[in-house]
């Protein structure tokens, strides 16, 4: 389980520098530049994390079905499943959090962020 938990936070740390790439090609003219930028490169890295996420339960799974004769490493089998889906269920609820703040504020449905200004 351990090495699961070091392998999906070393994910993460990779898709920083991918983050970094993209968010570089972005034009700041605006404030709804930054705020559509940032919320492209949060669904590329939930999307990402999600896939492994899932990989994950499927590495339990297969883990579960080739240790019949083994409790031990069924058990541990089962705890990669269960990180598996869990990792999955918190990553949908942040990709769920993540568009209903962008649609509370107007932006998630093509609207414009109004910024007030000075004259």
């Amino acid at each position: 389980m351990k090495k699961a938990l070091a392998y999906i936070s070393g994910t993460a740390a990779a898709i920083v520098p991918v983050a970094v790439v993209f968010a570089n090609t972005f034009s700041v003219t605006n404030v709804n530049t930054i705020v559509e930028g940032f919320k492209s490169i949060v669904n590329a890295a939930l999307i990402v994390l999600s896939g492994v996420a899932v990989l994950v339960f499927i590495y339990g799974v297969i883990r579960f079905v080739l240790a019949a004769g083994d409790a031990e490493k069924r058990k541990e089998s089962r705890g990669y499943m269960i990180y598996g889906v869990i990792a999955f269920a918190v990553i949908v609820g942040l990709f769920g959090l993540t568009n209903a703040l962008l649609s509370l504020f107007g932006i998630g449905s093509g609207g414009t962020l109004d910024v007030p200004g000075f004259n």
